[in-house]
């Protein structure tokens, strides 16, 4: 494979995913993940933070990585 062939459904990618979070997530998995991601918060943090418990944080963000693989997946 060309590396232009590669970069194409990268660059497809990055365009969906802004798209992807605004349409597909909750109002509290985007607050998390922007913790996680953006903030680079330790999920201990973000739990301290929000008053949660860990285990709900980490529960969110892997379903929020899961809903959002699936959302992309369709944009390649």
């Amino acid at each position: 494979l060309s590396s232009g062939k590669t970069r194409r459904p990268r660059q497809r990618l990055l365009r969906n995913l802004p798209r992807a979070v605004a349409a597909e997530l909750t109002p509290r998995q985007r607050e998390i993940l922007a913790l996680y991601v953006d903030r680079g918060m330790t999920m201990s943090q973000i739990a301290q933070q929000l008053r949660i418990n860990k285990s709900t944080v980490s529960r969110s963000l892997r379903r929020t990585f899961q809903r959002l693989r699936r959302c992309l997946e369709y944009s390649l």
